[in-house]
């Protein structure tokens, strides 16, 4: 019935990336790496099992891993009425700048 959602919503979470990620490599102006995380919010909104479906070099990912770690409770998924565990995908795209 409902996703699970990052408090404050797909703004919010945009927000919290940019003020917590920092970007391990100098990247060319332009350049992009990104990295697709797949991880479980769980029925009481806790984000947990990290995985890295794509891969942006092993510093961006373990930068990615990082950040997600940090991330607050999410507001969890429902169906039938009921908080359920959901794996959520989310991509995260560095982008290089003078």
């Amino acid at each position: 019935e409902r996703s699970p959602e990052f408090p404050g919503g797909a703004e919010a979470l945009k927000k919290f990336l940019a003020r917590n990620l920092v970007s391990p490599d100098n990247l060319d102006e332009g350049e992009m790496k990104t990295v697709r995380i797949r991880f479980r919010v769980e029925k009481d909104g806790a984000v947990r099992t990290f995985e890295i479906l794509t891969s942006g070099g092993q510093d961006f990912d373990g930068e990615v891993v990082r950040v997600c770690r940090k991330m607050p409770k999410w507001v969890p998924a429902l169906q039938n009425g009921v908080h359920v565990p959901v794996d959520y995908v989310l991509p995260v795209t560095f982008v290089g700048s003078e």
